[in-house]
């Protein structure tokens, strides 16, 4: 059933990658699941120069707080980028914070489908992909 779909995981602690990579893969091993501690590596998977090797992903699981840039820039970057032409993808932050303003700026940004505080458990993950398919 969703042995073809493709979960992009960006976080820049890995251990928490590697933590939600498990929860998903326990849940639904057939699911493709691409770990970036990096949102750069990330943005580049996500627009590779080769359309015919570009991977679209149904998920992205986007942390909020990183180093290089936070997941605000990486959705302004995400949002620019020529090769993203799929308004279904589903882009859920997954955050340790639980303020406020950040669910409201999630909520303002049309490409965010849904907020979550981390870490993702199984009941999260089936909630999105019950939405997502």
């Amino acid at each position: 059933m969703l042995k073809d779909k493709v979960i992009v995981l960006v976080d820049d602690h890995e251990p928490t990658n590697i933590l939600h990579a498990k929860v998903i893969k326990d849940h639904i091993p057939d699911l493709n699941v691409f770990a970036y501690t990096d949102p750069f590596q990330a943005l580049e998977f996500l627009n590779h120069a080769n359309p015919e090797e570009r991977v679209e992903p149904d998920i992205i699981f986007l942390d909020i707080n990183m180093n290089a840039i936070d997941g605000w820039d990486f959705l302004d970057i995400y949002k620019k980028m020529a090769s993203v032409q799929n308004p279904d993808v589903h882009i859920v932050l997954l955050s340790l914070s639980d303020e406020l303003p950040d669910k409201e700026k999630a909520s303002a940004n049309k490409l965010v489908k849904r907020y979550l505080v981390k870490p993702l458990t199984k009941e999260t993950l089936i909630n999105v992909l019950d939405a997502k398919f």
